[in-house]
């Protein structure tokens, strides 16, 4: 029988027959059988000695979020054990200080103090915090002087509760041989309103360019066209009817996560979001990150901040850690629907984008969504005025409406672009693994409803872009079926990161071998939705309306006529695979946790964006 080493040393020999001179660099264990697979005395890729080595995180137990402002952390609270590290080459001492309880009523003191095994001692840190504690404080302290060396740190909080955020020493020694995982999710992005995807409007001049360096995948889907849902799928590898997740219940802790696997091969890792509720860290797409930042509260209620704000975090974040081995996640909001948040106008609108309007400016006087009953329906209150059935669209305003949605991805695309250029500026982008995706796509009346409470394919084709270290098998396109929950063991494969055993998604690095995927179905769910489909037929049902409809999508990817009563057999076996499907039902590793309630103002924005009974 193989061993744990055997089998993680094929999947590094694997990996390297991959990418050809590519390499990961990754922390201890890895790194011995990255040695093995290599050859020994082979110094063309140097290796880290040292993985990060974090305070707040034990394997037998979940970790303690601290959640303050806009950031979360796995943290630690008030004065802490003796904690024993091995100071690796160029280490960096890292740790963020806040109190959570904004009401209290004196200052907090935090240090830190270093002592080595011949008793020199060294203040690293020594903060104080007072009123009000709105934030977190963060502190990064060099440890060259003490490289090669074991020392024993000690956290220590005097006059209140203080809180620790995800204290970790990690090496800042620059290896060129590293592997940087850069994860962007593009919110309410569907496929076809790309240009590299056929769209007959140049949305994505740039993200067409980055194709051209990219594996880009002509079918991939989303498991559920709902943003909490799909991103957890996507972190998981898992299907939304086994990862369990609902408005109602977290992720359970037993699932492993992309950011806990990374995390645990070496990677230090970074989330930031463009929307602050269904992402929330604790709903389960934040398990497993060292730091997760997302929008924050606006006057106490709204939490969406646009893709300029959120990229100015992520980039100050990458900049910082550049010399790191990082996985960084990356979710924009701005092609969405616009949020219940004062100052939008339109459906869909980039407030602070000067050029916004380009496709809809052809539009002279545009409509102006308004009826005699009710004036101009402001935001995104027309396009649920419509789908409650209290209005019907105009072809005018469909079409209007769909050129302000692709005036948002024009401005996604740019601001892509430039992140882009950031991390060829500093020595990243051509090294990194790179993945743009979404969770969901957009309708837009093609079946009488706008946004995406559907599983028709403007709501559930995604695109699907890859782009490997030294820009490996650019230009490819793949036609076989991808899904979210391919994104997990794709990049654990690659990496060489032995996969979590309950991982339902295929690695997608067989299709680039020609030997295709394990997979001859699809399936999908939103509210009564339930979809199965293969290659040429799809079949939708909707226990709603007790409605069952069959397409031929390569013959009518609009989905328009439906062969159900004339393909009766072809139906009915598909069908029995769905039904089969969704009542064999997996059990959660742990009992999943029940979500932190909602406040009022949470359930009223939930409300206006259509997903509270969701």
């Amino acid at each position: 029988m193989p061993t744990s080493e055997t089998r993680t040393q094929g999947c590094l020999l694997a990996f390297l027959a991959v990418l050809g001179a590519a390499t990961v660099c990754a922390a201890t264990p890895l790194a011995s059988a990255y040695s093995a697979a290599l050859g020994e005395g082979d110094s063309a890729v140097p290796l880290p000695a040292y993985g990060p080595q974090r305070l707040a995180r034990t394997p037998d137990r979940a970790p303690e979020r601290v959640d303050l402002a806009n950031q979360t952390f796995e943290g630690l609270t008030g004065t802490q054990p003796p904690w024993r590290v091995a100071v690796p080459p160029k280490g960096v001492f890292e740790t963020w200080m806040g109190v959570p309880e904004p009401e209290h009523a004196s200052a907090v003191r935090f240090t830190v103090l270093l002592k080595t095994a011949n008793g020199e001692r060294a203040v690293l840190v020594e903060e104080k915090l007072d009123r009000p504690f709105s934030d977190w404080k963060q502190a990064r302290v060099d440890l060259s002087a003490w490289a090669a060396q074991e020392v024993i740190l000690h956290l220590a909080v005097d006059g209140g509760p203080g809180c620790w955020g995800a204290p970790v020493v990690y090496s800042a020694a620059f290896n060129p041989a590293c592997i940087p995982v850069i994860l962007i999710s593009n919110d309410a992005l569907r496929a076809d309103h790309l240009s590299c995807y056929g769209y007959e409007r140049n949305t994505t001049p740039y993200l067409d360019d980055f194709a051209k360096e990219c594996v880009l995948f002509e079918r991939a889907y989303t498991p559920e066209s709902w943003t909490l849902t799909a991103h957890v799928s996507m972190m998981t590898g898992l299907h939304p009817r086994t990862h369990g997740v609902t408005a109602e219940l977290d992720l359970a802790e037993g699932y492993t996560t992309l950011g806990e696997a990374l995390t645990q091969a070496g990677y230090l890792a970074a989330a930031f979001t463009g929307h602050g509720i269904w992402l929330a860290p604790w709903r389960g797409s934040g398990h497993g990150f060292d730091l997760y930042n997302r929008p924050p509260l606006i006057e106490e209620r709204y939490r969406y901040r646009d893709i300029f704000d959120t990229l100015r975090e992520a980039k100050r974040w990458v900049e910082e850690h550049r010399d790191t081995t990082f996985f960084l996640f990356f979710h924009n909001y701005d092609i969405h629907a616009t949020p219940d948040q004062p100052g939008f106008e339109l459906p869909y609108e980039v407030r602070r984008a000067p050029d916004f309007r380009h496709f809809s400016a052809a539009f002279n006087p545009p409509p102006r969504l308004a009826r005699p009953d009710r004036g101009r329906l402001k935001g995104r209150t027309f396009l649920e005025a419509h789908n409650a059935g209290e209005i019907r669209a105009a072809e005018e305003e469909t079409a209007y409406i769909m050129a302000l949605y692709d005036d948002c991805i024009r401005v996604v695309d740019r601001e892509l672009h430039r992140f882009f250029e950031k991390l060829k500026a500093l020595d990243l982008y051509d090294r990194a693994l790179i993945i743009v995706t979404a969770d969901h796509g957009e309708s837009f009346n093609e079946h009488g409803l706008f946004e995406h409470a559907d599983m028709y394919d403007s709501s559930a084709h995604v695109p699907l872009l890859i782009r490997f270290p030294q820009g490996r098998h650019a230009g490819l396109r793949v036609t076989e079926m991808a899904e979210l929950q391919d994104i997990l063991p794709t990049v654990l494969t690659l990496l060489g990161v032995p996969l979590p055993k309950e991982v339902e998604g295929c690695s997608l690095l067989a299709a680039l071998e020609g030997k295709g995927l394990s997979r001859d179905y699809v399936y999908g769910q939103r509210e009564a939705f339930r979809t199965i489909r293969d290659v040429r037929w799809k079949l939708v049902t909707n226990t709603a309306g007790e409605r069952t409809e069959l397409y031929d999508v390569l013959a009518d990817p609009e989905e328009c006529k439906n062969h159900a009563s004339k393909q009766s057999h072809k139906t009915q076996a598909l069908r029995t695979l769905l039904d089969r499907f969704f009542t064999t039902k997996r059990e959660p590793l742990y009992v999943p946790s029940v979500a932190t309630p909602l406040t009022t103002e949470e359930e009223a924005q939930l409300k206006a964006l259509g997903y509270l009974n969701d």
